[in-house]
């Protein structure tokens, strides 16, 4: 995987991550799986966005409903300024999580992009079914 990865063959890559998928035990697959991502955050983090937009897109139509490739893809919206983009994937990934940490985490991070967009306290209220006071909260904890 380490030379797909290094090469940009992110269609083998995944490829392969696939057949683990269908035939590996699980273990196996989470390794994989890590690794992928792993990858994924390093091309965030030196700026090389079309290619983590390919791997984690590539990713996405293999795992649908992973929440982590979905969170690195908000984080690839916000890096690129386009905050809609990571609010859609902030929404999608809160509909296939279940862990309440998970969820708390999505939750901040649909706060966070609201609030940078100018929405106002009333709709982040109604959209994340916060009161008041719990707005309050949160908006004081940054």
């Amino acid at each position: 995987m380490r030379q797909l990865l290094s090469a940009g063959d992110y269609e083998a890559v995944v490829e392969f991550y696939e057949g683990l998928q269908r035939q590996a035990e699980e273990s196996v697959v989470q390794q994989a799986r890590q690794q992928l991502l792993g990858h994924a955050r390093e091309l965030l983090e030196s700026q090389r966005y079309p290619s983590a937009e390919t791997l984690l897109q590539r990713l996405l139509v293999a795992a649908w409903r992973d929440v982590e490739v979905r969170v690195l893809l908000a984080e690839l919206g916000y890096r690129q300024g386009d905050m809609n983009a990571a609010i859609e994937q902030l929404y999608e990934a809160r509909g296939h999580a279940w862990d309440p940490v998970t969820l708390a985490r999505l939750d901040y991070g649909l706060f966070l992009a609201l609030r940078r967009m100018g929405t106002s306290k009333e709709r982040i209220c109604s959209a994340l079914c916060l009161s008041y006071a719990e707005y309050d909260y949160i908006d004081a904890m940054e």
